[in-house]
């Protein structure tokens, strides 16, 4: 358990599938939606179909950018690797500096560092200017992180969605149409489990699987036009020429 983190405060994968759910009842049924999730999302994309009929499904199509999901069997086999990589990255992640004088100070302090440096400029201030916050203590005011590195770091050790994730993928793929989209750079999530999802006789059949140059696990950070180029690409086929809503 993190220090000063209870799961009651935690906001897991399951929690924001749910709230996909409620969503899409709620304020989307009569839409025609395409659903795009990137690495711990893909999970909750996924989850978020869990209580949908396959014949039914809330998405004429999803979108998996670097997906975090991998079976059973998988994860078995490399048990020990998985937990203990997630166990480094949430030390790694509780251990960075998340709190500045300023923004500029921020911005200076992490454009030097990964992985940082390695995105898009653009991304970049957009993160600068809108994923920090200001904080008033006693000694004044400082800036920090509006996500906490605390709830950030409760996720790396939650696989039971990821698991179930790849169920949905196989229970669904025949009806919808699953894009994998990931970064060529191999920087956190193995290849084998890229090359997992991709498997027919095991009933896992994307409709594509597109690797895009330049970018690593962080590829909506490193290439975002990139990323929108192979989207896009996909949206443009003969599935999505009738008019839809997203």
């Amino acid at each position: 358990m993190i220090p000063n983190v209870s799961q009651t405060d935690f906001i897991a994968v399951v929690e924001w599938a749910l709230a996909l759910e409620a969503f899409i009842r709620l304020r989307l049924k009569e839409h025609r939606i395409v659903a795009i999730g990137h690495s711990a999302g893909t999970g909750a994309i996924m989850m978020s179909m869990r209580n949908f009929s396959p014949q039914n499904p809330p998405y004429i199509a999803v979108f998996l950018v670097e997906p975090a999901i991998l079976s059973r069997e998988l994860f078995n086999a490399h048990a020990r690797e998985r937990e203990e990589s997630a166990n480094l990255t949430m030390k790694m992640t509780l251990a960075r500096r998340d709190s500045w004088s300023s923004k500029g100070a921020a911005a200076a302090y992490l454009k030097r560092r990964l992985p940082w440096k390695l995105w898009d400029p653009k991304v970049f201030d957009t993160y600068v200017n809108h994923g920090l916050h200001s904080i008033v203590t006693h000694d004044g005011e400082t800036v920090g992180l509006k996500a906490s590195k605390e709830q950030e770091a409760m996720a790396y050790p939650q696989f039971s969605p990821y698991i179930d994730s790849v169920e949905l993928f196989r229970e669904r793929c025949m009806v919808i149409p699953f894009h994998l989209i990931f970064g060529e750079k191999i920087d956190f999530m193995p290849r084998y489990i890229q090359d997992a999802l991709i498997d027919p006789p095991r009933g896992l059949l994307p409709a594509s699987a597109t690797w895009v140059s330049n970018a690593g696990h962080l590829i909506v950070q490193e290439n975002p036009t990139g990323l929108a180029l192979a989207i896009c690409d996909k949206l443009n086929g003969d599935i999505f020429q009738l008019k839809s809503r997203m």
